[in-house]
């Protein structure tokens, strides 16, 4: 059972990431094109072990496309996390690591994620290292963003050729 102080933290953290997402998809989904229609996401998490946000981004995204919702184009998110022991980020992070280095999660918009939709950064950072990690999670954005096309793409072809067959 959750104790009253977790309950609050846990309900806390569900409005931070509630708002972020309805921010974000706010901006990108082109709700004009939809009058009168009212859109709900409803996501249930299994079990977490980091970088939620970003897989709630991913998730949204591919929710989206599937219900065929217009959108200017795919937003994807990576969490970054960077070690004082290198300098090298590391992308999509577990819990621990988390809160335990500098991290932030980082949603783009465009093929070449030329446009930070969403940067969230939680712990502190010293600036000269700052700038490699938002470079990390860029990065790590544009692979998500290269999975996600190849398979939006591939369940398009499934789905022509099930029309084709009809």
């Amino acid at each position: 059972m959750l104790t009253t102080s977790s309950h609050l933290h846990l309900h806390r953290k569900v409005q931070e990431l509630q708002s972020h997402l309805s921010s974000l998809f706010t901006s990108i989904i082109h709700v004009h094109l939809l009058p009168r229609t009212a859109i709900h996401l409803t996501l249930h998490v299994l079990s977490t072990d980091g970088s939620l946000l970003a897989a709630c981004i991913n998730a949204s995204t591919l929710a989206i496309i599937d219900a065929g919702i217009p959108m200017s184009d795919y937003v994807t998110a990576c969490t970054a996390g960077q070690p004082a022991m290198t300098d090298d980020p590391w992308l999509d992070v577990n819990y621990i690591e988390e809160n335990d280095i500098p991290s932030l999660t980082v949603a783009t918009v465009g093929k070449d994620g030329e446009k930070i939709a969403l940067l969230v950064m939680e712990s502190r950072c010293r600036l000269e290292r700052l700038e490699g990690l938002l470079a990390g999670a860029v990065s790590g954005c544009q692979s998500v963003r290269g999975i996600v096309d190849g398979v939006v793409r591939e369940h398009g072809k499934k789905v022509v050729r099930r029309e084709e067959r009809r």
